[in-house]
């Protein structure tokens, strides 16, 4: 009975330790994380430095967490690049601690037989190319870490690539040592070329010469932004001159006096700036042509040294004899008199929009009938999606009238005519309000052998009937 009793309390009390524990689970909270920083837990971090080679639990550490510091020679051609950076090298313990822990940094030759396997054609670098304001110092009681100031002087000219390695030791304490593998700071030191990344290498800038000779543009400045490929603290000078000898082609020589006034621009602490001035004497741009003005980039220092870059900068103005810009006067339902309709079979339509094959041809909406319905599948579209409309000859075009379907909500298009340089140029954007058929009147005629409209704002299908030019 004795052992049967046993056996009974032992299930008994088995059988409660289980019910508590299944029971508890019913007042488990899941909490969810809110937190989007992503950034880890010091004491995360604290706990993966314990855990490393070395660790006793008996001693806190001190550590420097960055290992290398990477110190690139800056070089700008054959200036004088000759500055100092200031950083800093912060020495961490692993706890705050009742009392200060003192600490010195030293030159160390024999971490660099540690690394330089890691670190091909590298040599050992000597002290003095680092600069340390101080080699000792306390981490205070009560905080984890301390900041040691040092300064590396900018050599354009340094000759090799070294390392320049520092350890640091701690004065004997029964409670505090330095970690193994944390113990050893690494300056990398190397040439670098400094570059200069333009945002584009040729600029376009488009003017008009008019039917009585002169020429008319509407933005003259030109801005040409730049960036560098590392900060200079140095009194460097760039600005744009215009190049004596040029490998640019396929335009006429610029009249003189056309590049105004352009200002260096100083480098100094800068990683980014905008070359600009403004274009002059544009009046003896007389013939419809591209023009050109090739520059180089120069770079300056105090001493008045110059280094050129090889890379060219080539300003076109393109000098055509169709309006550029906002030449829409009006665009209303009404068409200006005295005008006469361009013949409907002198002209050819052409588009790569995707036609309706319920709708009619393309060649509909230049026939001259105004009953019959083009259908343009406009959405999914690649490439040009404009619709070009080509004469035999040039046509002094005062107006296009646009006959559309409301019912697709065609709300706006943009209007291009064709100049005699070959391109297509902006006439302006068209907002249609509900109006149709809407004429667009242009402020001046333009004498042009073709028209394209493009840009079209409507739902899925763009449904016209037919577009109409009329001449002066």
């Amino acid at each position: 009975m004795k052992y049967i009793r046993k056996i009974t309390i032992a299930f008994t009390i088995l059988f409660s330790g289980v019910l508590f524990f299944s029971c508890s689970k019913d007042s488990m909270v899941v909490e969810k994380n809110n937190d989007l920083s992503w950034k880890i837990n010091d004491t995360i971090k604290m706990n993966d430095i314990r855990n490393r080679i070395g660790y006793d639990p008996r001693y806190e550490y001190v550590f420097i967490e960055q290992g290398v510091k990477e110190a690139p020679m800056l070089r700008l051609g054959d200036l004088k690049v000759d500055y100092k950076n200031t950083y800093q090298l912060e020495v961490k313990l692993t706890k705050a601690l009742e009392k200060d822990v003192e600490v010195t940094l030293s030159y160390n030759a024999e971490a660099f037989e540690e690394v330089r396997n890691k670190y091909d054609g590298y040599k050992l670098g000597t002290a003095d190319l680092v600069q340390f304001t101080e080699l000792k110092k306390k981490i205070a009681k009560g905080t984890t870490s301390v900041a040691f100031e040092y300064s590396i002087t900018n050599n354009s000219n340094f000759p090799e690539r070294k390392l320049v390695p520092f350890s640091v030791t701690i004065a004997e304490d029964n409670k505090v040592k330095v970690l193994e593998g944390a113990d050893n700071f690494i300056v990398n030191m190397y040439q670098k070329n400094v570059s200069l990344i333009l945002s584009e290498s040729e600029v376009t800038k488009s003017a008009t010469l008019k039917s009585d000779g002169t020429v008319n543009m509407s933005d003259k400045e030109v801005k040409i932004p730049f960036t560098l490929s590392d900060k200079l603290l140095a009194n460097i000078n760039a600005t744009m001159r215009v190049a004596t000898e040029s490998s640019s082609t396929g335009f006429e020589p610029a009249p003189e006096g056309m590049v105004g006034t352009i200002q260096p621009i100083n480098l100094n602490d800068q990683t980014s700036g905008e070359f600009s001035f403004e274009l002059s004497n544009i009046n003896e741009l007389n013939t419809v042509a591209y023009y050109g003005v090739p520059f180089n980039i120069v770079f300056s220092d105090d001493s008045g040294n110059e280094y050129v870059l090889p890379q060219e900068l080539l300003v076109r103005v393109a000098v055509d004899d169709i309006p550029s810009g906002e030449n829409i006067e009006s665009a209303t339902g009404d068409l200006p008199a005295g005008l006469t309709l361009v013949d409907a079979t002198g002209v050819t339509v052409d588009t790569s929009i995707k036609a309706h094959p319920y709708g009619q041809g393309i060649s509909a909406l230049a026939d001259g009938d105004n009953y019959n319905l083009v259908y343009l599948i406009t959405q999914g579209n690649t490439g040009d999606t404009g619709i070009t409309f080509t004469f035999g000859g040039k046509k002094n075009v005062k107006a296009v009238k646009v006959n559309y379907s409301s019912y697709y909500n065609t709300t706006g298009f943009t209007i291009h005519a064709k100049g005699s340089l070959g391109g297509y140029i902006s006439q302006g954007d068209v907002a249609t309000r509900g109006i149709t058929p809407i004429v667009i009147t242009f402020k001046e005629p333009i004498n042009t052998s073709s028209f394209k409209i493009d840009n079209f704002i409507c739902n899925y299908y763009l449904g016209i009937i037919e577009i109409e030019f009329y001449e002066e």
